[in-house]
């Protein structure tokens, strides 16, 4: 069964990068940008089934820019990159998406990241607060391609990348992939987030899988379909 439970600190130490992090979820005075969305003030509420855990983000962050931004919580944009956010970092999502809108290449596409850690499967990286993704989007900026991720992680996602980062088998801080994307992006002159419209992203490194939540319902349920099919045959 799946239940949700509160983070509560492991015992044994954090990795370094993360035991920096650690304070600003509880209030600490330390100076980071203008710190992480205040959602994380509290330690985010755990998915965890069979002992196996997720922080689970499904609100958190919420929208947070202007409508001329055209977020879209829990995605992340494709495009050819402009600014490179591993050293390009704002204060905001709101100064993200300004600095795409006066960049002198034509940005329409901006993703940042608002939380202390956004989890990715780029393992040679710990992308964190502050991030700024500035990029170039040719065609329709509403297109589903244009999307590297967006909206929840599927079960195989969750179950299949718990071994991307190590300290994720004891459930360390950040160290698992949250149950939603983490990141927030937007692309200029997109239309107003509509939260009745659910997406899912699925697959692996270099395979990510976009789909609308109806598209994976009945994928799975084909799958499982033919699953049974495949058992019934060969037990006749």
């Amino acid at each position: 069964s799946v239940v949700a439970v509160t983070w509560r600190p492991p015992q044994q130490p954090l990795p370094f990068m993360l035991s920096l992090l650690l304070p600003l979820l509880h209030g600490s005075d330390q100076p980071v940008l203008r710190g992480p969305a205040s959602c994380t003030a509290r330690p985010l509420p755990q998915l965890c089934n069979d002992g196996k855990c997720h922080p689970d983000n499904e609100n958190c962050p919420p929208v947070t820019t202007d409508s001329t931004c055209g977020e879209v919580p829990h995605s992340g944009r494709d495009g050819r990159v402009l600014t490179w956010g591993l050293s390009f970092r704002t204060d905001s999502a709101q100064e993200c998406c300004d600095r795409c809108k006066s960049h002198p290449k034509k940005c329409n596409s901006w993703t940042f990241c608002g939380l202390p850690v956004c989890w990715g499967l780029d393992t040679g990286h710990n992308h964190t607060y502050g991030e700024c993704w500035l990029r170039r989007l040719s065609g329709d900026v509403q297109a589903i391609d244009t999307f590297r991720q967006r909206g929840k992680y599927t079960e195989q996602w969750l179950s299949q990348h718990r071994k991307a980062r190590p300290g994720c088998k004891r459930n360390e801080l950040w160290a698992c992939s949250p149950t939603h994307v983490p990141w927030t992006s937007g692309a200029l002159g997109g239309l107003p987030f509509d939260p009745t419209e659910r997406y899912v992203t699925g697959g692996g490194w270099g395979k990510v899988v976009v789909k609308t939540e109806a598209e994976h319902l009945a994928s799975t349920s084909r799958g499982a379909a033919a699953a049974r099919r495949g058992r019934h045959r060969q037990s006749r």
